[in-house]
């Protein structure tokens, strides 16, 4: 996982869109946007943070709502970042958060286990298995 995929477009709101302030109703639709856009900024940070080992900007964002849950254009999760890159603590407070899902695969079938050990962490594969991840199909993911 070498970087994470930027919001396209439709992901993050567009300042074209903007421009309609003015009628009736408009200000609340606004509103609506920019609460979308921090939720999505959220989770954006908690796949950054978690992918860089920051485990109090991790803590902080779960404890504000971000989406443990959500997914880069790989399909990983913020686990799956945490996990390949070996940060226990992360991976620790990520498994407590309500939402995660151990066994989530991303595009390429990987789970977070498997990317544990693809990259030799074993202290985080131990916690995986200790919040019952599963090893099935661990030997016939496709290696990319």
């Amino acid at each position: 996982m070498s970087g994470l995929v930027e919001p396209t477009s439709s992901q993050s709101p567009s300042r074209r869109g903007s421009s309609r302030i003015g009628g009736a109703g408009d200000s609340r639709d606004l509103q609506h946007i920019w609460r979308v856009a921090n939720s999505e900024k959220q989770d954006w940070a908690l796949l950054n943070a978690a992918q860089k080992g920051h485990y109090w900007t991790v803590h902080a964002l779960v404890k504000r709502g971000a989406r443990v849950g959500v997914q880069n254009g790989r399909n990983q999760n913020a686990l799956h970042a945490a996990c390949f890159e070996g940060h226990l603590e992360v991976v620790k407070l990520l498994i407590k958060a309500e939402g995660t899902d151990v066994d989530a695969e991303d595009a390429y079938g990987h789970t977070a286990l498997m990317l544990a050990s693809l990259r030799g962490h074993l202290d985080v594969m131990r916690i995986l298995f200790d919040a019952g991840a599963s090893a099935a199909g661990h030997e016939e993911a496709e290696i990319s």
